[in-house]
């Protein structure tokens, strides 16, 4: 599948301040023209379970890591609390395994060479929990915690199953203005049971318009966006949209310039100069349009035969089918008909026959339970995420070194932590600055390394390890800032006093001398985390 480096109206927003009339400070304020951003992007990815060793996942114990003092105070109350930060690409290091016989630096068994190329633009978060033990649920990931298989423990929340994060920067009209032409508001799709978006109401809006399936092919998810009957998006006759704008320009200029009684008589030199200026520019860009085919055209529909009906099929023969689906999500990203997606898929189980659920996720089989679990999220770190990251970081109008990456937001995270079952420590990987709102290239580790508060049955061997970071709440209301949604738009009725983003509700036991949440901690729940802001 090829795409176009721009579409029409990416153009009129990325090249937005090339199309309209430059500041005049001898007209102003009259005729002050307001310059247009390049849109923004998200994308969230889930997987089921967990149950990958913290240290398989993050680098932990890399060398030269920052420490912050979050909170002081009493240890045993949780209140002396430090995070360590530090850049990824300075972590790398030599690492032979099964997967890498060669011992090609890279971050983790998981998360492999392959990233290399794109560690200034990720970041790999450790020590954000679900302050409440969840079980398995389906979409915790983005805020709806209610989706839980043992409904015992949903009945003790305080919220109502409420909607994922995805769907209220959907559904947002700060998100999508008014006028704004996208064809859905979001794709979304699962391959089995880990459908990680809810479109729960927020007080009186309406259910969003997407394209949510169950299973689908490459190709249905193409037909629900592009449309079944698809040949491109407009034919060589059809007169190019963005020249109407120049010549709307060139009609502010004319009256700028001309208009005896008006904005010409009170112009001044320095003014007409710039006006000068800007219209040699604009007659430049008006014959790189004349001269460059950037609309949809070249989009194609990927072949039906690829699909995710595989059961324990390899990586090898995968590999094509997650490329034509991550493929479909940027094309209709480029092509300018949406700008949300959320992926939710089963464990790729690589050869797998048996019951991944007894004998893998909860180490049934020991003896092969670390060796499928490694090599499966290995292959989504790289055939799911790595994929979308390497098609989305190109040129967002084909000459400025902003790109499609640079305006998103890709997350990857798990059900669960590094226990089955339990919310503590949810791995999250991320790509994209969302427009530069996050600083990206960074390892953040929240977890208080100092504090063993933390109960652990399932897995003792991973005792050392399980620490209590802060809440997952805190970096979803973080998400929602990063797209400029305003906290009016889902903070109504039940949601009104919400704290960050998700069921507030704390289970705060005493385990080992020690609280794992301090109150402060607690109290932070609803604002930024400071150390991800630009």
């Amino acid at each position: 599948m090829r795409y176009n480096p721009i579409s029409r109206r990416h153009f009129l927003q990325g090249v937005g301040a090339g199309l309209a009339l430059p500041f005049l400070p001898s007209l102003a304020p009259k005729n002050a023209y307001a310059q247009t951003a390049y849109p923004k992007f998200f994308v969230a990815i889930g997987t089921p379970h967990g149950n990958v060793p913290i240290e398989d996942w993050a680098p932990i114990e890399a060398p030269g890591q920052t420490t912050v003092q979050l909170y002081s105070g009493s240890a045993s109350e949780g209140r002396d609390h430090t995070m360590r930060y530090g850049t990824l690409a300075n972590m790398t290091t030599s690492n032979v395994h099964t997967y890498n016989p060669s011992g090609t630096p890279e971050l983790t068994r998981v998360l492999g060479h392959f990233l290399n190329p794109h560690l200034d633009k990720v970041n790999v978060v450790s020590g954000l929990d679900v302050l409440f033990y969840t079980g398995h649920n389906r979409a915790l990931n983005l805020g709806n915690y209610h989706d839980l298989d043992d409904q015992s423990i949903a009945s003790n929340l305080h919220l109502p199953s409420m909607p994922t994060i995805d769907r209220v920067i959907a559904r947002s009209p700060t998100f999508y203005p008014t006028g704004d032409p996208f064809a859905v508001r979001s794709i979304h799709f699962d391959t089995g049971s880990m459908r990680i978006s809810n479109d729960g109401p927020v007080g009186s809006v309406s259910a969003t318009p997407d394209t949510g399936q169950n299973n689908p092919r490459a190709a249905h998810i193409f037909d629900a966006v592009f449309g079944t009957d698809w040949s491109g998006g407009g034919g060589s006759g059809d007169p190019d949209p963005r020249l109407g704008v120049v010549d709307r320009v060139l009609d502010d200029y004319n009256r700028v310039m001309t208009s005896a009684h008006g904005d010409g008589n009170r112009i001044s030199n320095d003014d007409r100069a710039r006006l000068d200026e800007f219209i040699t520019g604009l007659r430049d860009t008006e014959t790189k349009i004349q001269n460059q085919n950037v609309t949809c055209d070249s989009v194609t529909r990927p072949d039906y035969a690829y699909n995710l009906y595989w059961s324990g099929e390899r990586h090898a023969d995968e590999m094509p089918d997650w490329e034509a689906y991550m493929g479909t999500i940027v094309a209709a990203f480029r092509c300018g008909l949406t700008r949300v997606a959320t992926i939710g898929t089963d464990v790729l189980a690589d050869d797998f026959s048996g019951n991944w659920h007894t004998e893998i996720a909860h180490r049934g089989n020991p003896s092969v339970a670390e060796d499928y679990t490694i090599r499966s999220h290995r292959f989504a770190a790289e055939a799911i995420f790595t994929s979308l990251v390497e098609q989305l970081d190109v040129s967002i109008d084909g000459e400025s070194g902003t790109t499609y990456l640079d305006q998103a937001l890709v997350v990857w995270n798990h059900e669960s932590g590094q226990q089955t079952h339990y919310s503590i420590g949810v791995p999250t990987l991320t790509a994209g600055s969302a427009g530069g709102y996050l600083q990206t290239g960074r390892f953040l580790d929240y977890r208080n390394l100092s504090n063993d508060g933390i109960w652990n049955g399932f897995r003792p061997d991973l005792a050392h390890w399980d620490r209590p970071g802060i809440p997952y709440n805190r970096w979803l209301y973080t998400v929602l800032r990063a797209f400029d949604i305003p906290d009016s738009e889902y903070k109504t009725g039940p949601l009104a006093s919400m704290q960050g983003y998700g069921d507030p509700y704390v289970r705060n036991e005493r385990r080992n001398d020690h609280y794992p949440y301090s109150n402060e901690l607690i109290a932070d729940m609803g604002l930024e985390i400071p150390e991800l802001l630009a």
